[in-house]
């Protein structure tokens, strides 16, 4: 892509820093919402892995886990920021 991303599913479905709660974002900031904060709250864990389906491998899924939860099919990605220019054409 003109951003550089690729492969973004069917590796690991990813942990991400949000926490969770299925009703967060009715209640939740319309940009950039975190979820719920506290020390016992569930976490997001986003996309799909490579034991997922065609209609579970993709970026729009969203669940969670506690932060104890290990499995061959979750982890992280590594990034970086962006450059500070746009991409020509977009």
């Amino acid at each position: 892509s003109p951003f550089g991303l690729y492969d973004a599913v069917g590796n690991v479905a990813e942990w991400v820093n949000d926490g969770y709660a299925a009703d967060y974002y009715q209640k939740g900031p319309y940009r950039d919402p975190t979820g719920p904060e506290g020390e016992d709250v569930f976490k997001v864990i986003r996309g799909g892995s490579w034991r997922e389906s065609r209609l579970g491998a993709r970026l729009t899924k969203r669940f969670s886990a506690k932060l104890w939860r290990t499995d061959a099919t979750v982890g992280f990605r590594c990034a970086k920021d962006p450059p500070t220019d746009t991409p020509a054409g977009l």
